[in-house]
């Protein structure tokens, strides 16, 4: 848990986000808020400012912490300032070449990184969901203070009956994930401190990478959702309704206007009905590509009807006089000759790879 949010509200993100997601959030934020662009000097200047702050690793991991106050307090370099001890120790010592004083380095045991596959249900709704971990703590009854190859001899009998010297032992680890709405595959969930423990360290980081699994009917881009639509040859020429199935518990009922003519590969687009945003109010669109299906057979007596209902016929070409016009029929294909069809590309591949011989003629 982060102590203020003010910094990423600004930035529209959340206090887990990347070091790419603010660089964009802060591009998008910074041009709609430029003053030469009409935008408000004084939120100009906050965002831009908020940015300096996360986009440095050290001030970001303060203000984490501390909020702005803590970025407001003076650097003693980890000395007491009014003690004049520390400050003599802290310019080398007594003993000391008078160089500046180093913090000693915190060591952390390693971050556990896990992936969760996640529906896209999930993302477009959020979730919470229990996530359970096999984690090392320090052992309740030595509390790590028993020897594990650090040159301490240890009897047996006086070895702690459950670590067995190792100074640690395993315990499962519930933890509550957060699957926010518009949440994307890549992203991450940080449960700071939620690593292994270890005696002399600092436990590390939990790290959830979300993984979002394929969609049977829709795809996503960003906060866009794409999906194939079948509709009937009436329907596409004369009006009529569809349904959509939505990622919530909706059906949306599209409309189609008599006489719109909707073509075979045809794209429409429903604005507000795409994935909700992160950072942004407004969710994305969803786009509607069409397949018109044809019906297998039109009966004879209807097609005057056609003619008129119809543009008109587009006329055969009109060839030279030594051209010699032949009528043909056509007929179904059957199965060899759909796989034929099929196949065309590949056995074009296929002759080009086969050897060529060149024959002069004489």
């Amino acid at each position: 848990m982060v102590k203020e949010t003010k910094f990423y509200d600004l930035l529209d993100v959340s206090p887990d986000a990347s070091e790419s997601d603010l660089k964009i959030a802060y591009r998008r934020k910074a041009l709609r808020t430029r003053p030469d662009r009409g935008g408000d000097p004084e939120l100009f200047k906050e965002v831009k400012h908020a940015y300096e702050i996360l986009s440095d690793p050290e001030k970001r991991s303060v203000y984490d912490a501390k909020g702005v106050a803590g970025l407001n307090e003076p650097s003693t370099g980890g000395m007491d300032p009014q003690d004049p001890f520390s400050q003599l120790l802290g310019r080398g010592g007594l003993f000391g070449s008078g160089g500046p004083s180093r913090e000693p380095q915190v060591r952390k045991t390693k971050d556990l990184l896990h992936r969760v596959n996640v529906t896209l249900e999930d993302l477009y709704k959020g979730k919470t969901s229990k996530l359970t971990l096999t984690r090392s703590v320090i052992c309740f009854e030595c509390d790590g203070n028993e020897c594990s190859g650090t040159g301490e001899i240890i009897s047996e009998k006086d070895k702690s009956k459950t670590c067995n010297g190792k100074k640690v032992v395993s315990e499962k680890k519930r933890l509550e994930l957060h699957i926010d709405k518009g949440m994307k595959g890549g992203q991450q969930i940080t449960f700071r401190g939620e690593s292994d423990r270890a005696p002399g360290f600092d436990p590390g980081d939990v790290i959830i990478t979300i993984e979002e699994k394929p969609h049977e009917r829709f795809k996503r881009k960003r906060t866009d959702l794409f999906v194939d639509q079948e509709i009937d040859l009436l329907t596409a020429l004369g009006g009529g309704q569809f349904s959509i199935k939505h990622l919530d518990n909706r059906a949306l009922i599209v409309n189609v206007s008599p006489g719109e003519a909707i073509k075979n590969g045809d794209v429409k687009v429903i604005d507000g009905q795409g994935m909700p945003s992160q950072r942004y109010q407004e969710p994305g669109a969803l786009f509607i590509n069409f397949k018109v299906i044809f019906p297998d057979h039109v009966d004879r007596k209807t097609i005057p009807y056609l003619e008129k209902a119809l543009p008109p016929r587009k006329p055969v070409e009109k060839f030279a006089k030594n051209i010699l016009l032949e009528e043909v029929e056509m007929s179904e294909a059957d199965s060899p000759q759909h796989e034929r069809a099929e196949n065309f590309d590949q056995m074009e591949l296929e002759d080009e790879a086969e050897p060529r011989v060149e024959c002069t003629l004489q």
